[in-house]
Order: structure tokens, then sequence, then C-alpha cells
């Protein structure tokens, strides 16, 4: 039976549109000053750093966790101050905090549209138009996909038009399907070494994946990542929940089979910019920000990293939200600052 579509009468809906990512991380072929603890990326003025957070080695995929920071973290949207977001329109305040592997990010347009088949009524339905496609990696770096751009219309003609594959804009190897977006599955990415990553999973060329799984707990929201060799080695455990946390804790296993626990703790700031640019509405509202990151340390019994943030101008007890200093601490023995 032949379908055919009539006509694209009006907007209806639209999925969750996130906008472009800022250039953050370690852009390919970037021009990047710094080196020690912090990496400077001298075309936007972006300050990275990484913090390791577990490595764990595994049967062809290691399973790395890294906490991170970017300092570029406010762009103008719709003549408004607005902090960059992860893929779920939360602000993510320029820290990564649980990237054990990239997110993948596209809009996705839904519309209505009158529905002709051949010896049947005509019927409404809709169709999606997919575009805009980019991935961020662990670092935080932004790769495009321009070339992606297709319109899902099988809900009529059961047909998919357009560019639902490609290699992204910058030459890093990394390459994109969007195709299983028609299925409601997640696009799969592959990076440079063959690993296929869908959200949540990853899988290397010979079979091995390192995968996530949502565990249910007491006022808290935990994810458990299990490795290549079949080892839960790493869970990750949020409270109260993932978006206004007040701790996350990274508990991974040690050499004896073990549970050791690394615990971010965080805590509310009023956060306000201060650009004063003609037209354009400075922001103003709350966030829970890391303040500080416990290690235990086999040598000392803890490392510290304390996290300080830049006072707003002229707007006592506020900050702009972009880390100011990071000191650490190694107890009992001694101190120091980084940046």
């Amino acid at each position: 039976m032949k379908k055919t579509a009539f006509l694209l009468l009006f907007l209806a809906t639209q999925i969750p549109t996130f906008a472009q990512s800022l250039n953050l991380g370690i852009p390919p072929f970037g021009s990047l000053g710094g080196g020690g603890f912090d990496t400077i990326n001298n075309a936007n003025l972006n300050v990275y750093f990484p913090i390791p957070i577990v490595q764990s080695a595994g049967r062809g995929i290691h399973l790395n966790l890294t906490l991170s920071n970017n300092s570029l973290i406010w762009r103008k949207s719709n003549s408004t101050w607005t902090p960059a977001s992860d893929a779920n329109g939360n602000p993510t305040w320029g820290w990564s905090k649980d990237f054990v592997g990239g997110q993948s990010r596209y809009n996705a347009l839904t519309s209505a549209e009158k529905c002709y088949a051949q010896g049947n009524p005509w019927f409404w339905t809709t169709r999606t138009t997919y575009n805009n496609f980019y991935y961020v990696d662990v670092l935080g770096t932004t790769h495009n996909f321009h070339a992606i751009n297709f319109i899902d219309d099988t809900n009529c003609t059961g047909n998919v038009t357009g560019t639902t594959a490609a290699s992204a804009d910058d030459l890093s190897g990394y390459y994109m399907n969007a195709i299983p977006l028609t299925g409601g599955n997640s696009p799969i990415l592959i990076d440079p070494r063959g690993i296929k990553s869908p959200d949540g999973t990853s899988t290397d060329t010979n079979g091995n994946y390192v995968t996530r799984t949502g565990v249910t707990c007491s006022g808290c929201v935990e994810n458990d990542w299990t490795d290549s060799v079949g080892s839960k080695a790493l869970k990750v455990i949020y409270t109260p929940n993932t978006t206004s946390p007040t701790s996350i804790q990274y508990q991974f296993l040690d050499a004896s089979g073990g549970y050791q626990t690394i615990t971010l703790k965080l805590q509310a700031y009023n956060v306000k910019t201060n650009f004063a640019c003609s037209a354009v509405t400075e922001y103003t509202g709350s966030a829970n920000l890391p303040f500080e990151l416990d290690i235990p340390s086999p040598i000392s019994g803890t490392m510290k990293y304390l996290f300080a943030y830049e006072p707003t101008p002229q707007n006592s007890g506020y900050v702009t939200g972009r880390v100011q200093k990071v000191t650490f601490v190694l107890l009992p023995a001694k101190t120091g600052h980084l940046i």
C-alpha cells in the first residue's frame, strides 16, 4: 500500500533541542598554551583542567573517568546570558563529573502532516526532521557532523530521506551513524580506534564492551559501570539526585577487589553575571557547585582538591560560576596552589 505525504500543515511538537556546544576541551589541531595542571585554548581563551578519578584496565577497552572543568561557560541566547548545558538541558557550570563516555547531541523537530494512503482515508500523523548533530567527547571537545540532516517520514511514506551518517567536520576521525534514532535509540558514534559508543555503552571491534546500568537506591541515584572483563569497576552515586547533588561518590575496585570511595562535595552558590553588554540580560540564579574533592591515599590518608569561584564584580555574595582557584591539600604533609 503506497502512502504519500500531502501537506505539512503546522508545527506540532518539538523534541528537546540542544544548542550547539561551545568549543571546549582540547580541539584537534588547536592552538594550545599553558601546561602542567591546566591547558588554555588560545583561540577562545578557554581554560581546561582534568583530575583523574578512575583508571581501570579492561579487555580491549579501558574504563576511565576524569573530573574536568572548562572555564568558558557563558553564551548569549535570546538576548540573555545562559550557562552551557548538558544533553538534558541542565547547566553543567563547566564541569564534567561523570563522562565515562561522550554524549551525542542533535536537534529533532516533530511536525504534524496530513497523509493520504491509496484506497484508504487520509489521516493525521507526524514526521521528524533531524539536524545539527555533534558529539561532545570526554574532554568536553565538540565534534560537528553538519552533513547529517534527514527526515523520518516512516509514519506516512515509510521513508527516511537525507544523510544519516557522516564523518566529523574537524577531521578527528570520528564517524556517526544516526539512523538508530528512527527506532528510538541513540546515534552510534565510532571513534578513530573503531570503538562504537551509543550513549551509555562502548564496544570495540572485537566485541569487548563497557556499559552503564542504573541501580535503585534510597535517597540517591546510582549508575554502575561494568568493564569488558565483567567486573563492576565503577559505581557513581549521586545524593540526593543528579540535577542538584550535594555529593557524588565514585566507588572503584582496588587491587584487593574491595571498593574505595572518592567523594565530590557540592554546595549552593548564588550565581550572577556582570558582563554589562547592551541589550543582553544578566543571569541571576543559584547552583550546586563542587567545592571539595576527597581522594583516599595509601600514603597520607586523604588528598583534597579545594575549588574556589570567581566573585561577580560589584555584586557581593555572588559568583560567576567560573573556577578562580584550585588548592591541592595532601594531608597531613603540605599544601600548595596549583592555579
